[in-house]
C-alpha cells in the first residue's frame, strides 16, 4: 500500500514538473511566434488607414524602420496618446505635427505589449530578409495600392449623394453629412461634430482619405461604420466629390448657415408672435369672475 502511494506522488510531482517546464517554454517562444502575429492584426486594425511600412506617405508617415529613427519608450508614449506628447514640449513630435497638417493621431488605449508586438511586426516587415518574395508581398500586401480609375460625372454625383444621405450606404451606415460639412454647391452643408472636409483630399491625399473611409482609426467613426462597411464602389464615389471638392473650393459660394440660421430664427419669431396675436385677438379681456361680480354689485 505504501508502494502505491510513493509511486502516486512521485507521478503527481512529473506531471507537475512538465506542466511548469511547458509555462515556461511558452512564455520564452511567445515573443517569436506570437508577437509579429498578434502586431500585424493590431496594425492593420489601428494603423492600416494612416500609415504605410515602405509604401511611401500616407495620411501619417511612412513606419518602416521607426524603431531604429525612435526609442521604443517614445513610440509606446506617442502611440498611446500623441497629443500628449506633443503638448510636453518634445520637439520630434512637434515637428511630425506640424509637417502631416497638424493632424491629430487619435489616442489608442492598448497595452505597452501590444505596441511592443506593433513594433516587433513594423521591425519584421521593414527588413524582410528571412522570406522569400512571395512571402514579403504578401506581408505587406495593406500597403496602398495605385489604383488607376477615371472618374466620372456619375462618380461625382453618386459620392454628393451617399454624403448628403439622399442615397443610402449599402450597408445602411450613416450618412457623412451628420458630422461633416462641406463647401459646395451639391451639397446641402452639413453637421460640425467632426473636421470640414472641403479641403481633405489637399490635407490627406487622395490614397490617406480612401484609406481612413475603408478602414476608420476614429473612434466615432470606427463605431458608426464597424458592421456598416462601405463598398468599393462607394468609396471611390466619396472621394471623387471630395476631391471634385477640394478642386472647385475657390468657386464655390460661401455658405454661411450661422447668419442663416439666425435670420430664419427671427423671421420664425416674429411670424409666430404674429400669429398668435391674430388667434388671440377674440379673447376675454377682463376675468371670468368679473361679470358674476358685476351683477352681484346691480343686485344690491
Amino acid at each position: 500500500m505504501r508502494t502505491i502511494r510513493i509511486e502516486s506522488f512521485f507521478k503527481k510531482v512529473l506531471v507537475l514538473i512538465i506542466s511548469i517546464f511547458m509555462a515556461f517554454s511558452f512564455m520564452l517562444i511567445r515573443p517569436v511566434f506570437a508577437g509579429p502575429i498578434e502586431g500585424e492584426s493590431t496594425f492593420k486594425m489601428l494603423c492600416v488607414a494612416c500609415h504605410t511600412i515602405g509604401g511611401g506617405r500616407l495620411v501619417g508617415p511612412d513606419l518602416k524602420d521607426v524603431h531604429e529613427r525612435r526609442d521604443q519608450d517614445w513610440l509606446i508614449s506617442f502611440i498611446k496618446s500623441s497629443q500628449t506628447v506633443i503638448k510636453s514640449g518634445d520637439p520630434i513630435a512637434i515637428q511630425i505635427f506640424e509637417e502631416y497638417n497638424k493632424m491629430p493621431m487619435p489616442d489608442h488605449t492598448i497595452s505597452d505589449n501590444k505596441i511592443k508586438d506593433i513594433i516587433s511586426y513594423i521591425e519584421k516587415t521593414s527588413n524582410p530578409t528571412d522570406i522569400n518574395s512571395s512571402e514579403k508581398d504578401s506581408e505587406i500586401s495593406y500597403v496602398k495600392e495605385e489604383i488607376i480609375r477615371l472618374v466620372k460625372e456619375e462618380d461625382i454625383e453618386m459620392g454628393s449623394q451617399l454624403f448628403d444621405g439622399n442615397m443610402k450606404f449599402a450597408h445602411k451606415g450613416p450618412s457623412c453629412i451628420s458630422c461633416h460639412n462641406v463647401n459646395n454647391n451639391m451639397s446641402y452643408g452639413g453637421g460640425s461634430l467632426a473636421k470640414d472636409l472641403t479641403s481633405a483630399i489637399s490635407r490627406l491625399t487622395s490614397n490617406g482619405v480612401s484609406a481612413i473611409i475603408n478602414n476608420p482609426p476614429f473612434p466615432a467613426m470606427k463605431a458608426s461604420y464597424a458592421n456598416n462597411p462601405l463598398l468599393e464602389d462607394e468609396v471611390f464615389a466619396l472621394g471623387a466629390f471630395l476631391d471634385n471638392c477640394d478642386k472647385e473650393v475657390i468657386i464655390q459660394s460661401d455658405l454661411k448657415y450661422d447668419i442663416r440660421m439666425l435670420g430664419t430664427g427671427i423671421v420664425g419669431l416674429v411670424v409666430t408672435l404674429i400669429l398668435y396675436s391674430i388667434i388671440w385677438s377674440n379673447r376675454k379681456k377682463r376675468s371670468v369672475n368679473s361679470k358674476i361680480f358685476d351683477r352681484q354689485i346691480n343686485s344690491e
